[in-house]
């Protein structure tokens, strides 16, 4: 059980930090990214601040959107995973992130994530193509926050400021061999460039991290096959025991 405590009443859609003496929380409770707190009267999201994502030794701060009005006085929550995925789609551009570009492909990145999969909690984030930043991005994500699946796009290729590939293959725990090579023959079957790919797709705590290409035509023609397993490999990574020959009878 969670105790909440509020001086005076709170609107729906409020953002509050989730800290002492605001919010009890018991040590022994692993809270992800999206997770709810309620109870009959009141409801609560966990999102994370923005504090937190780029800055060395700073700890992660939860904030909590507010889903209902919540009254004065402490409330007993009980903390609920929702059904579905939470997903990360990250732009790596230089430009976009200077705002001299609009960032088209991680919009409809997400368009697709929400077409195609079960998704309870999203989230876009834009960084310039430094290797630094993005290493500390998707590690925040998968092991502090605990996004499902964390997809990232642009700076795959061949250019010496093309830094995404280099910063995952860092971080993940191990590679996805078939996904990547899988996109790479789904991109070489529309142009000869796709050779020039160094997309990687791996493993980082209990995340799948994902590499697409920067062009929102290709972002679709990569992502678009993998929708059918994303969702069953992610279930696998975390615990899932049920029996996967089932799958092919």
């Amino acid at each position: 059980m969670i105790s909440l405590c509020t001086s005076k009443k709170l609107d729906k859609d409020t953002t509050i930090d989730c800290i002492s003496p605001l919010i009890s929380i018991p040590y022994d409770i692993n809270i992800k990214v999206g997770d709810i707190l309620e109870n009959s009267d009141a409801k609560m999201q966990f999102i994370a601040s923005n504090r937190s994502f780029l800055l060395a030794n700073t700890p992660l701060i939860w904030q909590g959107k507010l889903l209902t009005d919540f009254s004065a006085g402490e409330h007993a929550m009980q903390l609920v995973r929702p059904k579905g995925l939470s997903v990360a789609c990250i732009t790596l551009s230089d430009s976009g992130f200077a705002g001299n570009r609009v960032d088209t492909s991680g919009e409809t990145l997400l368009k697709l994530c929400e077409e195609n999969l079960s998704i309870h909690y999203a989230r876009r984030f834009l960084l310039p193509d430094n290797e630094y930043m993005i290493k500390a991005l998707l590690t925040n994500l998968a092991i502090t926050q605990g996004f499902d699946l964390i997809l990232t796009t642009g700076g795959t290729g061949v250019a010496s400021t093309d830094k995404t590939p280099d910063a995952t293959s860092k971080v993940i725990d191990y590679s996805l061999r078939a996904i990547e090579q899988f996109m790479t023959q789904k991109s070489l079957e529309k142009t000869p460039h796709a050779i020039s790919s160094r997309a990687v797709a791996g493993v980082l705590y209990e995340s799948i991290i994902i590499n697409l290409p920067g062009s929102e035509k290709a972002v679709k023609e990569c992502i678009t096959p993998l929708f059918p397993a994303i969702t069953h490999t992610i279930e696998k990574l975390q615990g899932d025991k049920s029996d996967c020959i089932k799958l092919y009878q």
